[in-house]
């Protein structure tokens, strides 16, 4: 019987060991070691969620005391061709691609002892030029537009909103640098050329419009936190979770959770610590994916580093409207 036992005990032994490797090589760990490869016609669709921003910019005008109710948020990229670039000599053959949010939204409140109700549409748009072969940022064309409409005592009025910019980095920077695994950290220092033209009129009557220039640097830190499963509308991914951070604010950041083919499919954007804006993979076709095998439409990954830069153009809209008097 003790005979019997050992057997038992020494098979059971054996088994967990045999168990054991086999989960230990069937399971590998996320690293990233090259760029996606984009092509024109590759276009994907997000799942937006920027309410909590949304409602940030509209208190700013309206004050504190705001219900707001969104009925419409779509965000989209598409790669539509290539085109070089000239950059202080140096020549970029560039992957473009272009980005529109669009959101809907109807509100009310009180301010300064006045009730009012109101609807308000805003549009984003956003084109960038990207270096195929790096995926350096090497140039960025946006657009913010807001239409709002206001009923208070009976009264009606409107007010449009305009924000158009131009950001040329130099030298180009890339969002990641390849290899990618949990514990590596970095930073990019981004020199900033950015062009500024903002418009607003009340009422439909004379625009009025004020322009600068400026040329900045920011550091831009990263750092590798953790592997996670990350489920969206598109499929499960294995990605590495990255933390962004632009800036001294500690309390200012991104994470984004790139899959473990180099696409963020997940982008979560922190003001003040406080989430203000995420989006998530819907659907896409990945022409590159679908030529190893991939299913284009479902699965895989998001190719979106433009998506990246799409965040940033919605902190810059936030902080546009935000702060104007």
């Amino acid at each position: 019987m003790k005979s019997n036992l050992n057997r038992i005990v020494v098979a059971s032994a054996i088994m967990l060991m045999i168990g054991t490797a086999f989960f230990s090589a069937s399971y590998a760990a996320v690293e990233i070691d090259s760029y996606p490869n984009y092509s024109p016609g590759d276009y994907f669709e997000y799942d937006l969620n920027a309410t909590p921003m949304m409602k940030s910019m509209m208190s700013s005008m309206l004050g504190k005391n705001l219900n707001l109710s969104i009925s419409a948020e779509s965000a989209k990229l598409r790669f539509t061709g290539t085109e070089d670039v000239s950059l202080n000599g140096t020549t970029y053959h560039c992957i473009v691609g272009e980005v529109q949010m669009k959101i809907k939204m109807s509100f009310s409140g009180e301010y300064m002892g006045i009730s009012y109700t109101g609807n308000a549409y805003m549009v984003m748009s956003q084109k960038m030029w990207q270096e195929k072969s790096s995926m350096k940022q090497v140039k960025e064309e946006s657009m913010q537009h807001m239409f709002i409409n206001t009923t208070a005592q009976g009264r009606n009025s409107n007010m449009e909103r305009k924000s158009i910019s131009d950001i040329v980095y130099s030298p180009p920077i890339a969002d990641f640098e390849p290899p990618l695994k949990v514990g590596k950290t970095w930073q990019n220092d981004a020199n900033q050329i950015i062009h500024m033209k903002q418009m607003e009129r009340m009422n439909g009557g004379s625009w009025k419009s004020s322009e600068s220039n400026t040329t900045s640097k920011e550091t831009i830190k990263y750092d590798v936190l953790s592997e996670e499963v990350v489920k969206t509308a598109a499929g499960s991914f294995n990605t590495l979770k990255v933390k962004e951070i632009r800036g001294n604010s500690q309390s200012d950041y991104t994470y984004i959770y790139y899959s473990d083919k180099g696409f963020p499919v997940k982008m979560e954007m922190y003001s003040n610590g406080n989430l203000t804006t995420s989006m998530e993979l819907k659907s896409y076709n990945y022409q590159s994916e679908s030529k190893s095998g991939g299913n284009s439409s479902s699965g895989g990954g998001l190719p979106g580093f433009e998506a990246i830069a799409f965040i940033g153009a919605l902190s810059i809209a936030a902080y546009a409207y935000a702060r104007r008097k």
